[in-house]
């Protein structure tokens, strides 16, 4: 008897198990203990119904569409699904949760087109779509967002921001409104800008700063553009600046200050004024940032001033900058070529590693102080080689003749270089000359000697450094007796280097 029911338990918890698979189950035919399920041999008793099907889930390429008028009743979306979609239509305000939108309904017009219509305006915003098919379970639902045009609003001030966005419909970074800010605004002033970014932040309505018109003594015309001291904060403060798209400086301006846009990350566009001289440094850390034109009037850019603009594809620097400061263009992944021009006198240190998109550096011709070749930045005399392009075409490379000195971090994250060959004029390494060359197996020494003193330690990465940043005890190997000029090769991923006879 305990026997029996114990199976008759196991068994209405392996049914509830499959109910929650979408499988419906009938009781069993005899009322006794089951023993198994009827598809599984040597079972009896128990028999259940065809397990159900989901809804095809309704898919669409576009799933932003803009109103043309805060009074559109209605948005079409067109739905990206081979075969055509039957079934009756919901519109959720939640991608979870079973809360239906008031006065929202959803269609089929002419397939493929998929209707959202209100009785009245439909609200912008995001709406969460299902369908449900004949003798099917509701499908997984569609995430749509409904924007409106972008509309551009003159005359705001901090008093008056707020009320001007509540006037605005919601909508996304592809359709910002413009906010042009009254010519009184003082844009040097970080109480202003505490209480416009609070003011776009909680309306959450994607913007573009017209900034043009503040150019009132106040607002320094020969002044900085950075509203807060790296003491104080920063410009824009990272929970609200992904409503902040772009904004356009005053072409009074003459300065763009320390950390003035750092980690700015909804930023995607930035107008400098072609009175700006100066970039400082962390000025720009935006990661939606994909390109920037550094005006003729700039003269200096700061140090780390694009640090880890990761979007950043293209960027033009102006003919009268004589500065590149150090780790300027640092961790710009997206960056896949830059051309220096003949005013620029000095390149920091690192400014462009970590630029693992980088195919080519090129140099005006009239430069008298830095020099390229076949897309490697050299100084003009060729004897130091300075930065070689991370994602530079080609798996070889021989280091010209001419060169004494291999900077810093030159080939640092080159993994597709898998031989190089050091002429025997080089004389000094430094430091992660060569760190993260994950695909070097073969290094040529020429006959020469480089000493230990002029051969950094972490030439070829540290081994108790982040992982894959150590390629190997290749320098510890040239040092030793019996190393100095000769061919060293490594198994790939090892970190074992053995001089070839």
């Amino acid at each position: 008897m305990k026997s029996t029911i114990f199976k008759a338990i196991i068994g209405m918890v392996y049914a509830l198990a499959l109910v929650s698979a979408a499988t419906t189950f009938v009781s069993c035919d005899n009322g006794t203990d089951p023993g198994g399920w009827e598809d599984d041999p040597g079972v009896s008793g128990w028999e259940y119904e065809e397990e159900l099907v989901r809804s095809a889930t309704p898919t669409a390429t576009i799933t932003t569409v803009a109103k043309t008028s805060l009074t559109h009743a209605y948005v079409d979306f067109t739905l990206t699904n081979e075969t055509e979609i039957t079934g009756t239509w919901e519109v959720y305000t939640h991608v979870w949760y079973n809360t239906l939108a008031s006065d929202v309904t959803a269609a089929i017009t002419t397939w493929p087109t998929l209707r959202l219509t209100h009785t009245s305006d439909i609200p912008a915003g995001y709406y969460y779509v299902s369908v449900t098919e004949d003798g099917k379970y509701e499908s997984e639902r569609l995430a749509l967002f409904v924007s409106v045009q972008a509309e551009t609003v003159t005359g705001v001030t901090a008093a008056n921001i707020t009320e001007k966005l509540a006037a605005l419909g919601a909508n996304d970074a592809a359709h910002p409104h413009t906010l042009t800010l009254d010519s009184g605004t003082v844009i040097t002033n970080s109480s202003t800008w505490g209480t416009i970014n609070t003011a776009v932040h909680n309306a959450q309505r994607y913007v573009v700063l017209d900034l043009i018109a503040c150019t009132a003594a106040n607002n320094t015309i020969s002044g900085t553009f950075a509203p807060f001291s790296p003491a104080s904060g920063y410009a824009m403060n990272t929970i609200i600046t992904n409503y902040v798209t772009g904004i356009t400086l005053p072409s009074t301006l003459t300065s763009i200050g320390d950390n003035a846009f750092y980690f700015c990350d909804g930023l995607t566009s930035v107008t400098i004024g072609d009175s700006v001289t100066s970039i400082g440094k962390y000025a720009f850390s935006c990661t939606s940032l994909t390109s920037i034109t550094i005006p003729a009037s700039v003269t200096s850019i700061g140090g780390s001033a694009f640090y880890y603009c990761d979007g950043l594809t293209s960027v033009t620097i102006g003919g009268s900058v004589t500065s590149i400061g150090d780790y300027a263009f640092q961790y710009c992944t997206s960056l896949t070529s830059v051309t220096i021009p003949a005013s620029v006198t000095r390149i920091g240190d690192y400014a462009f590693q970590y630029c693992t998109s980088l195919t080519s550096i090129t140099v005006d011709t009239g430069n008298a102080n830095y020099a390229s070749v076949d897309g490697v930045l050299f100084n003009n005399a060729k004897t130091e080689l300075i930065q070689y392009p991370a994602s530079k075409t080609g798996t070889a490379y021989t280091i010209p003749s001419t060169v004494t000195s291999i900077g810093q971090s030159v080939f640092n994250g080159c993994a597709s270089l898998t031989s190089v060959t050091i002429p025997a004029s080089v004389t000094s390494i430094g430091y992660s000359a060569f760190q993260y060359c994950t695909s070097l197996t073969s290094v040529t020494f020429d006959a020469g000697s480089i000493s230990s003193t002029n051969f950094a330690n972490n030439a070829f990465g540290s081994s108790s450094g982040y992982s894959g940043n150590y390629i190997g005890d290749l320098r510890m190997k040239y040092l030793a007796s019996g190393g100095g000029a000769g061919t060293y090769t490594r198994e790939s991923g090892g970190t074992t280097w053995t001089k070839q006879e």
